[in-house]
């Protein structure tokens, strides 16, 4: 018997069991010694020789099945780790029972070493995780696409197709195309499909435009490019087909040969330039008109070059300005013909061409017809344009001032209604946060207690032992989870805490629809001001990110229209903002950066903010000019030349203070707001206001260090 022990593999061995528990070895075979590096005699006098061999983390769960067992009297298998003479290795045991007198069981069984049985199951969970990863990317990866995509087996089935595809060609799925009769349904001719498929099974690759249409029948000129795919072995398994849809491509082309077309062969002159004249394309007939041979004559100069030179002055100040500025302008003209070296008349028409999505100006249209019968016409209505000028401008006069109260009473009302929505946006956001807040701790607290409770389990039972249970606690990586989890609440809660930051910040910015004088606090509305305009202090493609610099020693609490002076705030800060985004464009190194600091007057009785940037700075020629109404330096668009002008008005006449600015080339500009800190009269501050005006506009032209905005 003990030769036959000796050469079976494993341990062979004799476990009793007795009632009170006590677990001992009557017979061990002789591999134990070359296993454990104990003696079979001394596990037989002390079996805890070998029990201690078992690894701290499984002898729990040893025990507790060798128990369950024998209550069963059931056969036993386990499986754990023991710590052997080549370091710590898996065995798995088995035994069968036999009930002896007294209760006590006797287990006859073999333990077999199955540590490298283990490190394959191991490897092989990885293995396949890894296998569903990499799927689970290149499905995204396709599905992710815009380009339709769509694989076929070695026989032409259709076996795949991503989302672009189900779009392109209007299936929701593999079935749906098969009822119309697969893949080559959606060639109009067959043999074009038979043409591209057995190009591909030849080893070759295809690609060109082929006509195709949707399951529903819409035709479609698709751009094919279809390669074959082949196994490990080199064998042909399928191919892979790409579709571009260049329907509207092929549509946009011959509409742009109509139109090209349609101008070149049109009797009148037409032309386009850049926004300041530069011509960039005339037409035959243009060239016609002002007597040229080739457009090489024309292209890089200014259209007003080829005016009568006395009509030059009237193009330049009066049509394209107001074509600019109303999108159009149609009238009788003149142009100069080279060869006759004679003005031409004709009836002209410009017009602003805009982007079409966001509307921005991009370039001149000049259309101008030969109205050489209507010569002596359009010089009586240019003599009369000449008498009119003069009432024009009075006209132009009374109409700016209209202009600007209108805008003012527009702005005002935007600047409530923006009020409006930021109070109401403001409550429904903190309902449903206070709700989030309120449960986090609940949420955090069952969370720990569930983890707690897996953790017990884990202790007391081999949850490894059972499959199901092993895959799900790997495939959720349960460690990382229970560590991380806390974490996660963390973080929930500091984003809860900046939203009820940020609704308070909206709360008092709401304030800007109230008409009333009211005691605020000023510094609230400077924070609720910049996180109306965090969007833009956060920076993008065009400029990094403001530093905002905070110097709040003047006392808070002031009486002033708030809402109206919110607007002030925002004026002000977005044109610092424009400014260092127009210094930012092409400076690398350049840090942006907007200070706002408030002071109180030596006497008290008002408080000054001045909102200061590191922009480009204003020039001193423009500076005098800053707080007109309708002056802007900005690119059309961009702005109205309203923002300075509201300002000041709210700070001189509905406040009775003074705005000034001082600005210094390369430097930077700063705005300063001087109001009173209590509203007692509005009738002598506005008698008082007046004569600040007059002073502020004298202090605003001779100041010598600033920082700002180099547009308004």
């Amino acid at each position: 018997m003990q030769s036959l022990l000796r050469k079976m593999p494993g341990l062979a061995y004799q476990l009793l069991w007795e009632p009170s528990g006590k677990i001992s070895f009557p017979l061990v075979s002789e591999s134990c010694q070359k296993l454990f590096g104990i003696s079979s005699s001394e596990i037989v006098d002390d079996g805890n020789s070998l029990l201690t061999k078992i690894h701290q983390d499984d002898r729990a769960a040893f025990e507790q099945s060798i128990a369950n067992a024998a209550r069963q009297l059931s056969g036993w298998a386990w499986q754990g780790r023991f710590q052997t003479n080549d370091g710590e290795q898996w065995f798995h045991a088995a035994s069968e029972p036999e009930q002896l007198p007294g209760g006590a069981v006797l287990w006859h069984g073999m333990m077999i070493e199955i540590t490298s049985l283990k490190q394959s199951e191991v490897r092989l969970k990885r293995s396949r995780k890894t296998v569903q990863m990499e799927r689970m990317r290149y499905r995204y990866a396709l599905d992710s696409t815009s380009e339709a995509v769509a694989l076929l087996d070695e026989y032409g089935n259709h076996i795949y197709q991503n989302a672009a595809f189900a779009r392109l060609f209007q299936v929701q799925n593999l079935r749906s195309l098969e009822t119309i009769g697969g893949i080559k349904a959606l060639y109009p001719s067959f043999d074009t499909y038979q043409l591209i498929y057995s190009t591909i099974q030849t080893d070759r690759s295809w690609s060109g435009e082929v006509e195709m249409r949707s399951a529903k029948g819409n035709t479609l000129t698709i751009f094919l490019r279809a390669s074959p795919i082949y196994n490990a072995g080199g064998e042909y398994i399928g191919c892979v087909s790409l579709f571009s849809d260049i329907t509207l491509k092929r549509q946009i082309e011959r509409e742009r040969r109509q139109l090209a077309a349609l101008v070149e062969n049109s009797p009148n002159l037409i032309a386009i330039t850049s926004l300041d004249g530069k011509v960039s394309y005339i037409n035959s007939a243009g060239l016609v008109l002002l007597g040229l041979a080739s457009i090489s004559e024309v292209e890089n100069h200014l259209l007003l070059d080829f005016f009568a030179v006395e009509d030059r002055p009237i193009a330049e100040g009066l049509i394209h300005p107001i074509a600019l500025r109303d999108g159009t302008w149609s009238g009788a003209f003149r142009v100069w013909n080279q060869q006759k070296c004679m003005a031409v008349p004709v009836d002209y028409t410009v017009f602003v061409i805009r982007h079409p999505q966001s509307s921005e100006p991009l370039c001149l249209g000049i259309i101008a017809r030969d109205a050489s019968d209507r010569e002596s016409v359009e010089w009586a209505l240019r003599e009369s344009e000449m008498r009119l000028r003069q009432q024009t401008k009075d006209l132009e006069k009374a109409l700016l001032n209209l202009q600007q109260t209108q805008s003012h009473l527009v702005q005002q009302e935007k600047m409530s209604s923006l009020g409006q929505l930021v109070a109401g946006v403001a409550h429904e956001i903190n309902n449903p946060v206070n709700f989030i807040y309120g449960n986090l701790d609940h949420a955090y607290r069952y969370s720990i207690d569930l983890l707690s409770l897996v953790q017990t389990c884990h202790e007391y039972f081999d949850l490894e032992a059972v499959p199901a249970l092993a895959d799900q606690l790997a495939e959720m990586d349960f460690e990382y989870v229970s560590q991380d989890l806390p974490n996660l609440f963390g973080s929930m809660k500091m984003g809860v805490d900046r939203i009820k930051a940020i609704v308070k910040s909206l709360r008092t910015f709401s304030r800007m629809d109230e008409s009333d004088v009211k005691e605020v606090n000023l510094h609230d509305n400077l924070e609720s001001t910049l996180t109306i305009l965090n969007h833009r202090l956060k920076g993008d493609n065009n400029c990094p990110s403001v530093e905002v610099l905070r110097q709040y020693n003047a006392h808070s609490m002031v009486e002033c229209y708030p809402g109206q002076l919110n607007q002030v705030f925002i004026n002000l800060l977005a044109n610092s903002l424009d400014a260092l985004e127009d210094r930012a464009v092409g400076s690398e190194n350049f840090k942006p950066q907007i200070s706002i600091m408030t002071r109180s007057t030596l006497d008290g009785s008002s408080v000054q903010i001045a909102i200061a940037d590191n922009g480009p700075g204003i020039p001193e020629g423009i500076r005098a000019r800053l707080f007109d109404p309708f002056f802007t330096t900005k690119a059309v668009g961009r702005g109205t030349g309203l923002g300075l002008s509201i300002s000041y008005q709210v700070v001189t006449e509905r406040h009775g203070g003074r705005l000034w600015c001082e600005s210094q080339e390369g430097e930077g500009t700063i705005f300063t707001i001087e109001i009173p800190t209590q509203q007692l009269s509005r009738l002598s501050c506005a008698v008082d206001g007046q004569s600040r005006v007059d002073s502020s506009q004298k202090l605003s032209q001779n100041t010598e260090q600033n920082t700002s905005v180099t547009e308004y």
